[in-house]
């Protein structure tokens, strides 16, 4: 039926946490600083210069501390005025990257709202 939107080929497990911060990231080759839109026990949203293809491995370092480095990959991509938003799927995270990553959603949280 035209303009109804596709389904989504996965679905959100955790619920996702807006923060907009400087965070690093690699496609193991190159290292970036962009924006960490927002992020989740499942992955992450980011805003990017360039644009990346899905299915891009990534590696994500959450300025937790210590640093926690996640990995995933690329589940989408798209163009939003001069910057790209991606959308991370992160795989195999153990019990300390999810430590990290809820003390520093937690963290963050409640720096913002005090």
């Amino acid at each position: 039926m035209s303009g109804e939107s596709p389904k989504r080929k996965y679905w959100r497990r955790h619920e996702r946490v807006p923060l907009e911060i400087e965070c690093e990231f690699s496609d193991g080759t190159r290292f970036f600083t962009d924006r960490l839109l927002n992020l989740s026990l499942g992955g992450a949203g980011l805003e990017i210069p360039k644009k990346v293809e899905p299915n891009t491995p990534i590696t994500l370092i959450i300025p937790s501390n210590p640093p926690a480095k996640v990995r995933g990959k690329v589940v989408w991509c798209r163009r939003e005025r001069l910057k790209y938003r991606i959308g991370i799927m992160f795989f195999n995270v153990d019990q300390q990257q999810s430590r990290g990553i809820r003390e520093f959603i937690s963290a963050t949280y409640w720096e913002r709202i005090t």
